[in-house]
């Protein structure tokens, strides 16, 4: 079965109880990441339980990160990176699926234009495009998303929203946001507060419990529209 899980924190809390959150979501991240093996509990995939040592799990793994990393070269070599054996036609059909190929071929040389080190030529919202196309062309089982649209602004979120959607069909999904476009759809969604765990369920349970997911949801929803 493939679900979609994402963790929450509110940015509305008061600092210090920010930072105990994310001090939490640090922990399980690293531990979902096996970089640190916990003694009272198991990691199982597929009923495999995974050891410490992470290497197994990389080829399956799929990471989106808030600042993604583009280097030097063409935009058709940045996507490919994420299977280095696609061919041109399997590059562009992952761009086309999330979105991007529309603005690709609007640039002076589509595919074939050169972006410079860490996309200096290429606004955030086209690096995450860009970097969605090349985590969609790896075909990961597993499919992590940590903050990947908190730095882009509202208008750009939206054109990036079905290009999500597309990467997260069929797959096991682990959203980390506080913007709550990217996992209203979730299967699962987990608050977390300064005390752990605060809530849990799915976007219609947590807001029929009427707690801190419907005060964030709420307060979103009325800044959207002011």
């Amino acid at each position: 079965m493939r679900r979609q899980i994402a963790w929450l924190w509110s940015h509305m809390d008061a600092p210090y109880r920010r930072r105990h959150a994310a001090a939490l979501y640090i922990c399980a991240f690293t531990c979902l990441l096996l970089l640190v093996n916990p003694a009272l509990s198991q990691r199982l995939i597929d009923d495999v339980i995974m050891a410490q040592n992470p290497e197994p799990l990389l080829p399956i793994l799929g990471i989106m990160l808030q600042d993604s990393f583009i280097f030097s070269g063409t935009l058709m070599d940045n996507i490919r990176y994420g299977r280095l054996d696609a061919t041109d036609a399997e590059v562009i059909e992952a761009a086309r699926r999330v979105r991007a190929d529309e603005l690709i071929r609007k640039m002076p040389q589509g595919y074939q234009t050169e972006i410079r080190e860490r996309g200096g030529n290429l606004s955030q919202g086209e690096k995450q495009l860009v970097a969605f196309a090349r985590t969609l062309l790896s075909d990961p089982a597993i499919l992590i998303l940590d903050e990947a649209t908190s730095s882009i602004d509202t208008q750009t979120e939206k054109l990036l929203q079905e290009g999500i959607q597309e990467m997260l069909r069929g797959r096991t999904s682990i959203i980390v946001a506080h913007r709550l476009s990217t996992i209203k759809n979730c299967d699962r969604i987990l608050y977390i507060s300064n005390k752990g765990i605060a809530e849990m369920g799915s976007h219609e349970e947590l807001m029929e419990k009427k707690g801190l997911y419907y005060q964030l949801y709420t307060a979103q929803v009325q800044e959207s529209a002011a």
